[in-house]
Parts: C-alpha cells; structure tokens; sequence
C-alpha cells in the first residue's frame, strides 16, 4: 500500500472568502495480483494471473479568494484529510 500524497489547495474565484470546496478525494495506491485456476473436468485447465497497479492520487479542495489558512478551515470542516 502506498500512502496519498498531501492534499491540494486550489484557489477559486467563483467561490466566496473562506469557502471551501472538496472537488477530489484521496485514495491510496497498491499493487493487486489475482491468480485464477479454472478446472475442466476436475483437471487444470488453466491457470494465470491478473496484475494491476493503483496510482495513489491526493484530495483536492478549492478555495475563494482571500482566504486565510485554507489548509486549516479545511480541516475544521472535515475536508481534505
């Protein structure tokens, strides 16, 4: 498991001083293999073996002008954790 990186603060001049808006949400990023066996018959038919890479990505919240701290008024909202 790889962790989210910090999250984003955007400056929006559609939203208002001291609005904050959550526009992404973290996820971690991993790496996930699944092996299959498919029988025949009560035999093996087959075997193989799916492998996937997730990209951690980080939230993003946006933020009206003039704000102050939004990293701080973000988290008394619970956003951007």
């Amino acid at each position: 498991i790889v962790s989210a990186p910090k999250p984003l603060f955007v400056e929006n001049d559609e939203l208002e001083k001291n609005e904050i808006k959550q526009v992404d949400w973290s996820a971690e990023g991993a790496d996930v293999s699944v092996r299959r066996t498919v029988f025949r018959d009560g035999q093996v038919f087959f075997e193989d073996v799916f492998n996937t890479h997730y990209e951690p990505w980080q939230a993003v919240c946006e933020y009206g002008p003039d704000t102050n701290n939004p990293e701080k008024k973000a988290k008394d909202q619970g956003k951007c954790q």
